[in-house]
C-alpha cells in the first residue's frame, strides 16, 4: 500500500510489489507527522520542517513495515486551495497508472478529535470528503481521528472530578457517546453517511491503535482489490508470470 499523508503500499497483497494507500491531512497540528513516524517509522519532510515544503510525489518506505510506502502531502488548511488541487491531481494520476503497484489503493483523511465546540474539519477537507466518490471512485477512504488519548484523558478527568469510578462497560459507553457526538455525527453529516474510521494516538502506550489502523487499511484494500475486476485480472496476470 502506498500511503499518502496522504499514502502507502502492501507487498503481501501483490507478491513482490507494494500497494498504494494515501493519508490525507487537513492540518499539521493534528499530529499527522507523529502518526507517520510511530505507525510507519517514516521520517518525512513534514516531521522535521516547516509547513509548505512537503512534496507529495516523494516516496518513503516504512521502516517498521516495508510493505507500506508513504506519500506525504501538504495540509488542507482553510484558504489553501492549491493543496487540495495538488492532492486531487496526484490521485487522478495514480488511478490512471497501468501497473497495479503504481496505483492508489487507500486514503487516510486525518482529523483531530476536537475539544467541545471546536471545528472537526476545515472547508477544504470537507469539500474533498463530499466529493470523494468523484475523486477516488471505489478507492477506500479511512477517516483517522488522531489524539485518541485526549478523549481517554477527558473521561478520566471528568470521572475523577465527579468522584465516581466507572465500570469497564460504563467507561466504554461514555467513550462511544463522546466519539459519536464530537466526531461521528459531524463527519457523517458532511459525508452523507457512515465512513470507515479508526481512532489513534501516537503517544506511548497506544501502539495498539496504530496496529488497528494498519490492519483496517489492509483489510479495506483487500476488499477493494477483490471487488475490482481490473485489479483482480492484474493480480492474476502477475501471479501467473511468477509461476513460470
Amino acid at each position: 500500500m502506498l500511503i499518502w499523508a496522504w499514502g502507502n503500499a502492501h507487498k503481501a497483497l501483490v507478491p513482490g510489489s507494494p500497494l498504494e494507500s494515501v493519508v490525507a491531512d487537513q492540518d499539521l497540528s493534528i499530529g499527522k507527522s507523529s502518526l507517520i513516524k510511530k505507525a510507519m517509522g517514516v521520517e518525512c519532510e513534514s516531521c522535521d520542517t516547516t509547513r509548505g515544503e512537503t512534496n507529495i510525489e516523494h516516496e518513503y518506505i516504512a521502516k517498521l513495515d516495508p510493505r507500506f510506502i508513504v506519500h506525504d502531502s501538504r495540509g488542507f488548511e482553510a484558504a489553501e486551495k492549491q493543496n487540495v488541487e495538488d492532492a486531487q491531481k496526484f490521485v487522478q494520476e495514480r488511478v490512471s497508472k497501468p501497473d497495479l503497484e503504481d496505483q492508489l489503493h487507500a486514503v487516510w483523511l486525518c482529523l483531530e478529535i476536537p475539544y467541545a465546540g471546536a471545528r472537526l474539519i476545515e472547508s477544504a477537507g470537507e469539500k474533498f470528503l463530499k466529493g470523494r466518490k468523484e475523486i477516488l471512485g471505489n478507492i477506500p477512504l479511512i477517516v483517522v481521528f488522531s489524539k485518541h488519548d485526549l478523549l481517554v484523558n477527558l473521561i478520566e478527568v471528568e470521572s475523577s472530578q465527579a468522584k465516581i469510578t466507572l465500570s469497564k462497560e460504563e467507561w466504554q459507553a461514555e467513550y462511544d457517546r463522546l466519539l459519536k457526538m464530537r466526531c461521528l455525527v459531524p463527519i457523517e453529516k458532511k459525508a452523507g453517511g457512515p465512513v470507515p474510521h479508526v481512532e489513534v494516538s501516537s503517544r506511548d502506550g497506544y501502539e495498539m491503535t496504530l496496529e488497528k489502523l494498519r490492519n483496517e487499511t489492509v483489510k479495506l484494500i483487500q476488499t477493494y482489490i477483490k471487488n475490482e475486476p481490473a485489479l483482480n485480472a492484474a493480480m492474476a496476470r502477475r501471479n501467473e508470470s511468477k509461476s513460470h
